[in-house]
């Protein structure tokens, strides 16, 4: 039964991102704008949710993968750190975000402090690297800069 529960959640995620990429402003003579690479992650994100909910239709569930309260409570603080990181995006900065999030996320799922903090701060830099010089993508600065 939570197949069936991932696959509404990925399908409702990937529609609602799909939906909001639409609405970014484009520019012209710009083929790539802001919402390019956030509606092709949606797309993907429908895709995968369609691809599982026909999986569940067609075998049904699995019994045996029932999975432990502390699983369910790490996936549900992640949920909580994702809606946290979107909602402090523009006032405290992408970069600062990324970084808190992803070294978090690496945290609650068993990583070290160190491997946490390096896998943060490496992955913070890529991506603002990535988005502000390769797509050329406006980036919220936030307070700090």
């Amino acid at each position: 039964m939570k197949d069936f529960f991932t696959a509404l959640g990925c399908l409702a995620l990937g529609g609602f991102v799909v939906y909001e990429a639409s609405g970014y402003p484009r520019q012209r003579g710009v083929e790539m704008h802001p919402g390019h690479y956030p509606g092709i992650l949606g797309y993907i994100m429908l895709g995968l949710g369609a691809a599982l909910l026909i999986k569940y239709l067609l075998k049904g569930s699995d019994k045996s993968d029932s999975g432990d309260g502390a699983d369910r409570g790490r996936v549900a603080l992640l949920v909580a750190c994702i809606i946290a990181y979107a909602a402090a995006m523009e006032s405290v900065g992408y970069a600062a975000t990324t970084f808190l999030f992803i070294a978090f996320a690496v945290r609650l799922f068993h990583g070290s402090v160190k491997v946490s903090l390096v896998t943060g701060l490496a992955a913070s830099l890529a991506l603002t690297i990535v988005f502000r010089h390769l797509f050329h993508s406006p980036v919220p600065s936030g307070f700090l800069f």
